[in-house]
């Protein structure tokens, strides 16, 4: 018997084509029943608002800050927060009291469900904000998150000078 290729193209799709048909339907059968609850409603995912990891596993702490500004003149803190696949920005906290800052990047979890896991990937997420000083002379900025391993509070300070 000889196999020519256009008969062995035609063998290799004849059995291809019902496994690709196979998995569309396996894969909309687990995507159905991943977003929908036992009552048939879709589930809402759970998400925690976390405090941002902003030192990870030896990648450096990364705030980026002026080393001075004018009186009353907008200063932009740029602070990354580190995270996986089930892990996106959420809000950043600014405190500003005459010469002292305190920014908090927080990072929203959102849990994957019981049957899935998160994307083994590292994000870098930006935390941008503006402060104002009203007072001159040597201002403390202090960056609150965490540093992981050890899941531990991490606080980091520069100084701005308030001219």
């Amino acid at each position: 018997m000889t196999i020519t290729s256009s008969s062995y193209s035609t063998g290799v799709l004849a059995l291809i084509a019902p496994r690709r048909q196979a998995a569309k339907v396996l894969l909309t059968v687990v995507l159905t029943t991943t977003a929908c609850d036992g009552r048939g409603q879709i589930a809402e995912p759970q998400a925690e608002m976390l405090r941002g990891i902003i030192e990870f596993e030896g990648n450096p702490v990364r705030i980026t800050a002026p080393d001075s500004v004018v009186l009353g003149a907008p200063a932009t803190i740029d602070v990354t927060t580190y995270g996986g696949g089930c892990v996106s920005k959420g809000e950043t906290r600014v405190t500003v009291e005459d010469l002292s800052a305190v920014v908090e990047p927080f990072d929203r979890f959102t849990a994957p469900p019981p049957d899935a896991a998160c994307t083994d990937i590292l994000r870098r997420l930006s935390h941008v904000v503006t402060i104002k000083f009203t007072k001159r002379g040597v201002a403390t900025l202090q960056v609150r998150g965490r540093r992981v391993p050890g899941d531990e509070l991490l606080e980091v300070e520069r100084t701005i000078v308030v001219q």
